[in-house]
């Protein structure tokens, strides 16, 4: 894969299309559920890039809902973050209520042995459920 600049001072890698398809097997998928959750509390996702891959981030995101319906129509608030934790550090930070999804163009690029962690925070007033994930490609380097 040889490196190009993309003309905006970036280097990025070139596939060929064949090179591309066979990489489409190695969709990336991490989730995280929490169940429960009091103001304060978090769920976790950590990953880390295995050794010969890089890992590109192209969606992000979470959500956060009441788990008894009575709560159902109150406010649903959460933050939300993504790090490369042994790179450089926060990528986004952000809050929102019941849902964020985040679509990275280009593709977040986490290499080998460093470590990814996300986490959504509960900011509502009552007992909330999780869900947090990351998705992507892991490509051979």
């Amino acid at each position: 894969m040889p490196d190009v600049p993309d003309g905006l001072g970036n280097i990025v890698g070139m596939y060929s299309i064949a090179d591309w398809a066979a990489s489409e097997g190695k969709r990336f998928k991490a989730y995280e559920f929490g169940t429960a959750l009091n103001w304060g509390y978090y769920t976790t996702l950590e990953y880390t890039v295995p050794a010969g891959k890089k890992l590109f981030i192209t969606d992000f995101g979470g959500s956060n809902w009441a788990s008894y319906a009575a709560d159902a129509d109150k406010q649903q608030a959460f933050d939300i973050f993504i790090s490369d934790v042994d790179g450089v550090g926060t990528l986004v930070s952000t809050g929102s209520q019941v849902g964020i999804h985040i679509h990275f163009t280009p593709p977040i690029i986490i290499p080998a042995g460093n470590r990814v962690r996300s986490e959504i925070t509960n900011r509502a007033n009552h007992l909330c459920n999780q869900r947090l994930y990351i998705s992507g490609f892991l490509i051979d380097v």
